[in-house]
């Protein structure tokens, strides 16, 4: 036994050599697209599966408590330094259009905390569950600030939207499609008088907010339905879903965190008086955004669909409930009804809607708000998500052992499925950007999916012996998820994308134009004015309203206020410098192109032809 005992210590922990192998590796091509300033998706699938694969690896360590308190406290040693340097790196990274270091070292960060929930029994579910959620912020923290601006459209237009607020102390009435759904707007305004925090820090912090209630809540269904370890798991793709890495910082999550909530009533069988506040949070939705309301209203569809389904199916579950099935219904009738007492008042939803009925939209963007939402980082990642949680769903509703709160899940997680296919695929353009609803399914497709995996890894660990059926499961997925990291679009949004989310905008005011900030590969050799951006802002073709005469079509791209540092625009090295001071209603001229003219007003630039 002795004489054996250095082999039997080598192989104890080749699986570890194995994990640190697959994590130096995804360092290593990480840095080098970095410096190549390509897509980094490859690169963080190794750092995703590493984790994976020492989550599911055999355990045979053999050591004994003063060994493992000791590697307890050097895992959390070296924890909390990458915390440090991650934080350091927030300030430093601003250069880069993806903080893709920064994400790297966060990557390695969740594999080391889970290392130490298996290595140590010191940490409880609820530890790890905390460690998690920071993790996943301290990701966010890394795209929001090392961005030279918040990804999308939307978060700089909200941000704009609230400073009006602040400065003028009331609505601006111009604004006609949020000027009915404020409250977002006015709660920012009014921490920004509290705190003296900037607008740009407090959307971060309530949208981190927002987002933090969902994840206990996917812990406790998760456990409930199947186990801790799948509970676990499920945060954990919960939270690297590109869905929710990227559209956290728009009002739209208010509903999420109230869908989150409903699910905590329904699964915890709580009574009547959460129930009544579930229902006034969802009444508020109506003055926060009208696209979280009308993802609920799908939602709570969804929801009566599936309980009715069950009951004709005579299938018993255990959180039953008569008022969550009158509460489904009745928020949908509300809902409904004050969205549309509010959109009869509103010429910007009316319009967009008539439009929407009418076909009149200049061209096709479908395909552009699509990939707004899928084509970043975590895009692969989505796709095999949402393939397992069918597969489990599928499972689920067939199995013999006839499970009513498997059952249920996987019914309702279909249903939502099929309700955001068809929304998409019968081309229902009334549904204000579906792709919004994307947040509200990975709440119960991260239980699924985390289900799915430890599905194929027991079968796999079953019929292969040895041990080897998981280091097969994770070749398996690192080659068919390297395949599809290969084969997908870009990771950063092209300005084709734009182009598609400026033509959303050709019916609105001129009041109403989003502020479009830039984001893309800046470095790249072929970003330059004369060259990409002109051709892409001369072929936006946008129709909208010219200052002094509403009737002409312009060419219109809207830059953000951000980039305005001592008179040049930050972050495009390539880009001409502006003369001048630039202020509110007055023309400038910008050095080095003719016939263009640019306008200052409600914090955005506007850059259109003479």
């Amino acid at each position: 036994m002795s004489s054996n005992s250095f082999f039997y210590k080598f192989f104890d922990k080749i699986d570890l050599i194995i994990a640190f192998i697959l994590l130096i590796t995804g360092l290593f091509f990480s840095f080098f697209q970095l410096i190549k300033n390509s897509s980094p998706s490859v690169p963080i699938l190794f750092i995703i599966f590493s984790i994976l694969y020492v989550i599911f690896r055999n355990e045979k360590l053999d050591i004994n408590s003063i060994q493992l308190k000791f590697k307890y406290y050097k895992l959390n040693e070296i924890f909390f330094v990458i915390c440090f340097i991650s934080f350091i790196g927030l300030f430093y990274l601003f250069n880069y259009p993806f903080p893709l270091v920064n994400l790297l070292l966060l990557a390695t960060l969740i594999g080391l905390s889970i290392l130490i929930s298996i290595f140590t029994k010191s940490n409880n579910s609820w530890t790890i569950l905390i460690k998690i959620i920071l993790l996943t912020v301290l990701i966010r923290a890394s795209i929001f600030y090392a961005f030279p601006v918040p990804y999308g459209v939307d978060p700089t237009f909200h941000i704009v939207f609230a400073q009006n607020i602040a400065n003028s102390g009331h609505l601006p009435l111009t604004d006609e499609s949020y000027s009915y759904y404020p409250l977002y707007h006015i709660i920012l305004a009014l921490l920004n008088e509290l705190t003296k925090l900037s607008f740009y820090n407090l959307s971060f912090i309530i949208g981190i907010i927002q987002l933090t209630i969902v994840f206990p809540v996917i812990f406790i269904i998760g456990k409930k339905v199947c186990n801790e370890e799948i509970a676990l798991l499920a945060v954990f793709i919960f939270g690297i879903s590109g869905s929710v890495i990227m559209g956290y910082l728009i009002p739209n999550m208010f509903g999420l965190a109230i869908f989150a909530l409903l699910f905590y009533i329904i699964f915890n069988q709580r009574n009547i008086i959460f129930a009544s506040l579930f229902l006034i949070c969802s009444l508020s939705l109506n003055l926060i955004h009208p696209y979280p309301a009308i993802n609920l209203i799908l939602m709570m569809l969804t929801l009566f669909i599936t309980i009715k389904f069950m009951d004709y199916l005579q299938i018993d579950y255990s959180y039953k409930s008569v008022y969550i099935k009158l509460e489904s219904i009745l928020i949908v009738i509300v809902l409904f009804l004050t969205n549309a007492l509010v959109w009869g008042y509103n010429p910007f939803l009316r319009t967009a809607i008539l439009n929407s009925f009418a076909k009149e939209k200049s061209f096709d963007i479908s395909g552009s708000v699509a990939n707004l939402s899928l084509v970043n980082v975590y895009n692969d990642l989505n796709y095999i998500f949402l393939g397992l949680a069918i597969f489990s769903s599928l499972y689920w509703i067939s199995s013999k052992k006839r499970d009513g709160n498997k059952i249920f899940l996987g019914f309702l997680t279909l249903v939502m499925i099929g309700v955001y296919v068809a929304i998409y695929g019968l081309g229902l353009s009334f549904i204000p950007l579906p792709y919004r609803m994307l947040p509200f399914l990975f709440i119960p497709i991260s239980i699924l999916a985390a289900q799915a995996i430890f599905y194929i890894h027991n079968i796999l660990n079953n019929r292969i012996s040895n041990g080897k059926g998981i280091t097969i499961f994770i070749i398996i997925l690192i080659t068919s998820l390297s395949f599809v990291s290969f084969t997908s679009v870009n990771v950063y949004p092209d300005f084709e994308l734009y182009h598609g989310e400026l033509g959303y905008t050709n019916s609105l005011s001129t009041s109403e134009i989003a502020v479009l900030p830039f984001l893309g590969n800046f470095t790249n050799s072929n970003a330059n004015y004369d060259g990409y951006y002109k051709q892409y802002i001369l072929n936006a073709n946008i129709s909208a309203p010219y200052p002094s005469d509403n009737s002409q079509k312009v060419n219109m791209m809207v830059l953000r206020k951000y980039f305005l540092e001592n008179s040049y625009l930050r972050g495009l090295s390539n880009f001409p410098k502006i003369n001048g001071t630039i202020s509110q209603n007055k023309y400038e001229s910008i050095e080095g192109i003719e016939n263009w003219n640019i306008i200052y007003n409600n914090g955005g630039l506007w850059v259109y032809d003479k």
